[in-house]
């Protein structure tokens, strides 16, 4: 179920016109991919392989950022996850969300 709730919000990037697409959306897909990947037990080839499925899926112009974002920090978001942080909190710490994102996060619902 969680697998499709991440398929649904990356398609929905997907369709979102790009200008509304930021680092910080990009970077919470990541975060919610490793998720899925690590409650199905996935081998570290696993998630490496989802990841770059996942970063396919978002916008051409998101593709090579999204790409950077798993080479420098999945570690980092794996042991972020580990410790059951929220995924705007994750990003946040990489400095990619700001509470501005929150904000318009909060606005839209």
């Amino acid at each position: 179920m969680k697998f499709l709730f991440v398929l649904f919000a990356i398609m929905a990037l997907t369709w979102v016109a790009q200008a509304r697409i930021n680092k910080c959306e990009v970077c919470q897909v990541v975060v919610h991919s490793i998720e899925h990947s690590l409650q199905k037990n996935h081998t570290a080839d696993q998630i490496v392989h989802q990841l770059e499925r996942t970063c396919k899926f978002l916008p051409k112009k998101h593709v090579a950022s999204c790409q950077s974002l798993v080479e420098k920090h999945t570690p980092q978001i794996i042991a972020r996850i580990a410790a059951k942080d929220h995924s705007f909190k994750i990003c946040s710490k990489l400095h990619l969300c700001k509470k501005a994102h929150l904000r318009e996060v909060l606005e839209s619902d």
